[in-house]
């Protein structure tokens, strides 16, 4: 149920007269997507600049515009809603990979512009991603890669309910009924590659993440090919916040004992639940509960051998 057409406009500068540039490249971007009914149902505009200077750091940014569609998803099956235009942009900033030590800073972020008919507010998300990346040796390489996003979202589906006849937010007698809520997540993943030789090789990667959602308010969609959310007068589709904290961490032994045949020793030690109580959006003070979880550990051999037919 997608038709779409994509195009892009991209102006390479291969040789910039600035001293200070290696090369640089200014593109455009679109995509305009329809159902088989004919509604449009995504509209995207971008514009972006990529970068790699003398030094040889690179940098680049996007900006993007998408103006309001319709949303044959948001009712899973029910009356078509609208979508608010929003603007978005992406960004990062790396210096010379070539280098022992290395690192890139990016960052992504999202709003909705003003939406007359959604009394949940405007959604928003931004994303901040550092990364460092240390080879002290040929042979070894440390990895530092957290993530951290806060966000604001207005249409989390609920379910549907009968409705009587006038109530508010009532569409062909049933209620669509949605939740808003806030979250932020944060996760500080550490790699490590070692080769102690090219067929001998150890990865480890560990990923703490701690996730927290505060929930508010159930609405309910006003009308038809709208974005207008309700209040809602019953009790149902109401969640309680929580946080959630894990750990994934595994260990890859690797041996390549001939050409295309391999053989894997893996360890993965797994802390997945919930904390006894909800102290809010700031997940750094409840990083440390990652690690007293429950644990669990998964060991797993695996051979593979080449067939030279």
């Amino acid at each position: 149920d997608l038709l779409s057409a994509n195009w892009e406009v991209r102006y390479n500068v291969p040789s910039p007269g600035a001293s200070s540039l290696n090369y640089a490249t200014i593109y455009s971007r679109g995509i305009q997507a329809f159902n088989y009914g004919g509604d449009s149902i995504r509209e995207d505009y971008n514009l972006g600049a990529y970068v790699v200077f003398s030094n040889l750091w690179g940098a680049q940014l996007i900006g993007t515009v998408r103006p309001e569609f319709t949303n044959d998803r948001l009712t899973r099956g029910g009356p078509l809603a609208s979508r608010p235009a929003d603007w978005q942009f992406s960004s990062y900033l790396a210096t010379n990979r070539t280098k022992r030590l290395s690192a890139t800073l990016s960052m992504a972020g999202r709003s909705e512009f003003e939406s007359p008919g959604a009394s949940a507010g405007r959604e928003w998300t931004f994303t901040f991603r550092p990364r460092i990346e240390y080879r002290p040796t040929d042979a070894l390489t440390l990895t530092f890669e957290p993530d951290w996003v806060r966000a604001y979202n207005s249409d989390l589906f609920r379910g549907t309910e009968a409705a009587a006849p006038g109530t508010p937010g009532s569409i062909d007698g049933l209620l669509y009924r949605f939740l808003d809520y806030r979250q932020e997540s944060l996760d500080l993943g550490v790699r490590v590659d070692w080769a102690f030789s090219p067929d001998f090789t150890l990865q480890v990667v560990a990923v703490p993440k701690v996730d927290a959602l505060e929930f508010g308010e159930v609405r309910a969609l006003g009308a038809a090919r709208t974005y207008d959310l309700v209040p809602y007068a019953g009790d149902g589709g109401q969640l309680a916040d929580y946080t959630r904290l894990s750990l994934r961490g595994n260990a890859v032994l690797r041996w390549e004992w001939r050409p295309g045949s391999a053989f894997f020793f893996v360890w993965q030690q797994i802390r997945d639940e919930r904390a006894d109580e909800f102290g809010g959006l700031g997940v750094l003070d409840d990083l440390p509960d990652v690690f007293g979880g429950e644990l669990t550990n998964v060991f797993l051999v695996k051979a593979s051998y080449w067939f030279g037919l």
